[in-house]
């Protein structure tokens, strides 16, 4: 154990050290490689934000650090107001009990920054289990619901008979469809079926954890050790746990690896992964989670007969906690049916459009239907980032495509229908891409849900989702293609007439 005196300031070296090991200060251990603050043994609930906070603060004990160092630590790709700090600073101080109980750690230098005044030690790396739960200790850290779930019974059954038979299954959909959702209500229902609890594992959080660590922290599992997934393995050998991986696409070859070794170590232990793609790991039972029905087109559609369908439903509950005066009426009811037929009935889609009814009124969301660069920018302030908007969420699936499967997915834009494999191979390829290759791209695309695939009749035809489409033409016209696609679409079109 080493300590670190008053303005001894940490270099590069030392940050890179305390990922492996930890620092410790009165009553509390920090683990910043594993996301993890204990106090004594027991971890602390505190925020993602709060904790990089905090680790920017203990990294540099006894010297002040600016405000604008910090915001740029916890911030680093966000513009974000003074005030944002200010409100994270005063919820990392109830967390540590600030200047209570004869403890003080952080000082304000005025109009500066702030300063951790505590002393702090330096710790090797250890492997301990902080949390030590038994039979009859149902641990539990799943995020509190915040809005009721609508119109998933038929999924919640499904999913709750697959993990009753199948110890890996996968709900897998595009972005925005419900897939946490829906995990997290299957978890909370199932709480009390394991005898050591259910613990959820956000892999999108913004903390520079790789898999099996931030497994780990969710378990409580302090591991400061190199071989991580043994040391998981190792203490859920002999659990009985249900274990929720959640936003896997983007570590996806790690979680699969993560939910075998579990499969393989931990002969009680039930993993529920939500992603935008399969993990495609031995004995995955996967799920593709349906978009909410929608009324099909009617000009004499009913409230009554509109809000049998859970797209409705949906809508009318967001519009009415956005305007409390909303009421739904019958000559109403075929204007909002459309809007969720347009959205595809993709469930972040309807609560962000329907969440702005305030402000368009439902004739002016409506014709928003028709733009789809205000669509793709309609946003709520009070959810994960990748979640504010219909351009994030894609964003973030965009982001994991080849170069070969983006562009694929920008030139298939222009085709407003379903398609064929032929035709969107004579549209796509080119001297660069071979028939092949867009094949390839095509499959992979419908296997990351950016690509809707319809297998029921004799022939597969494809089609791109609006919001998906919508973006996949922004895309392509930032690529400087669009009109080269247009034309090759526009003479596709007069063979076929020919």
């Amino acid at each position: 154990m080493s300590f670190l005196m008053p303005n001894q300031r940490t270099s590069a070296s030392d940050r890179s050290q305390s990922v492996a090991g930890g620092f410790s200060f009165g009553p509390f251990h920090l683990l910043p490689g594993q996301h993890l603050l204990l106090e004594q043994e027991t971890p602390v609930q505190i925020g993602g934000r709060a904790l990089l906070l905090l680790t920017a603060l203990v990294e540099n004990a006894g010297v002040m650090v600016s405000k604008s160092e910090l915001m740029a630590r916890v911030w680093p790709t966000a513009k974000v107001e003074e005030s944002n700090l200010k409100v994270h600073i005063a919820a990392l101080r109830r967390v540590l009990g600030d200047d209570q109980h004869d403890r003080r750690y952080l000082a304000t230098i005025k109009g500066r920054g702030y300063t951790f005044v505590a002393p702090v030690s330096y710790c090797e790396p250890t492997v301990c289990a902080a949390l030590r739960d038994g039979p009859g200790q149902c641990a539990c850290n799943l995020p509190s619901s915040i809005t009721p779930m609508i119109g998933r019974a038929d999924a919640i059954a499904s999913l709750r008979e697959a993990l009753s038979r199948h110890r890996l299954v996968s709900v897998v959909g595009p972005g925005g469809i419900g897939k946490t959702t829906v995990a997290l209500h299957i978890a909370e229902t199932l709480v009390g079926s394991f005898a050591h609890g259910v613990r959820f594992v956000d892999l999108a959080a913004p903390t520079g954890l790789d898999v099996c660590a931030a497994a780990a922290a969710a378990l409580g599992l302090a591991v400061c050790s190199g071989d991580n997934l043994f040391a998981l393995t190792t203490y859920l050998r002999d659990r009985h746990m249900l274990i929720v991986l959640d936003s896997c696409e983007h570590v996806i070859d790690d979680a699969a690896l993560l939910a075998e070794q579990v499969m393989r170590g931990a002969p009680n232990v039930v993993v529920l992964a939500a992603s935008r793609q399969p993990l495609r790991a031995t004995g995955e039972h996967l799920h593709r989670l349906p978009p909410l029905r929608s009324p099909p087109e009617s000009a004499s559609l009913t409230v009554a007969q509109a809000l049998k369908f859970p797209a409705v439903q949906l809508f009318v509950d967001r519009a009415t906690e956005a305007h409390r005066g909303f009421e739904l009426r019958d000559e109403d009811a075929p204007i909002v049916a459309d809007i969720c037929r347009n959205l595809d009935g993709i469930a972040l889609a309807i609560e962000l459009v329907a969440a702005r009814f305030e402000s368009f009124g439902l004739r002016g969301l409506s014709e928003l239907m028709n733009d789809g660069h205000r669509l793709l920018n309609q946003s709520r302030r009070t959810v994960l980032e990748r979640h504010r908007t219909l351009g994030a969420a894609l964003d973030w699936s965009y982001q994991l495509l080849t170069q070969v499967e983006g562009t694929i997915l920008q030139r298939l834009s222009v085709l407003s229908g379903p398609f064929t494999l032929e035709v969107a191979v004579d549209l796509a390829k080119d001297s660069e891409m071979t028939a092949n290759d867009v094949i390839g791209g095509v499959g992979q695309l419908v296997e990351k849900s950016l690509l809707c695939a319809d297998v029921s009749d004799t022939t597969t035809r494809y089609r791109l989702l609006r919001i998906t489409r919508a973006y996949a033409l922004q895309k392509l016209a930032e690529s400087g293609e669009a009109e080269t696609i247009m034309r090759r679409h526009a003479g596709q079109l007069h063979y076929a007439c020919n």
